[in-house]
């Protein structure tokens, strides 16, 4: 629940440390390019971040217990079923296996890329939205 509200309200900080910089540092006056970019490198630092404490967890703290997790949800009846009538118990077996031998620097680069990613994308609408060319008064 709580990685949700972070994952939802990112962008809104990301859009309140560009109004501030703007206002603040900039004296109110921003251009797409520059709010883009700005956003794009909170983005960036936030995914370095946030990649560097994954794995630290994934080396130092987790120890198997994520996957042990799935193990289990996935030895649930339930699962059993469903994945049985979707006739999958090959496919995830194989992909448990992928899973299982990905190394703590492998979920790092790719929550890392992926952070990267969308931060370019979301910073755009980000940057239009706070946009001035012209001083408010």
């Amino acid at each position: 629940m709580v990685a949700l509200l972070l994952m939802v309200f990112t962008p809104f900080f990301v859009g309140l440390r560009l109004k501030k910089f703007r206002d603040v540092g900039l004296g109110g006056i921003i251009s797409l390019g520059r709010g883009w970019g700005y956003s794009v490198y909170v983005f960036f630092y936030a995914s370095v971040l946030l990649a560097l404490a994954q794995y630290v967890y994934f080396a130092y703290i987790d120890q198997g217990y994520l996957m042990a997790a799935f193990h289990r949800a996935l030895q649930s009846p339930e699962a059993k079923q469903v994945v049985a009538q979707y006739g999958m118990q090959q496919a995830l077996e194989e992909s448990m296996q992928q899973f299982a031998s990905l190394r703590p620097i492998d979920y790092a680069l790719n929550v890392l890329t992926l952070n990267i990613m969308v931060g370019i994308v979301v910073a755009l609408p980000i940057s239009a939205a706070l946009k001035r060319t012209v001083v408010a008064r």
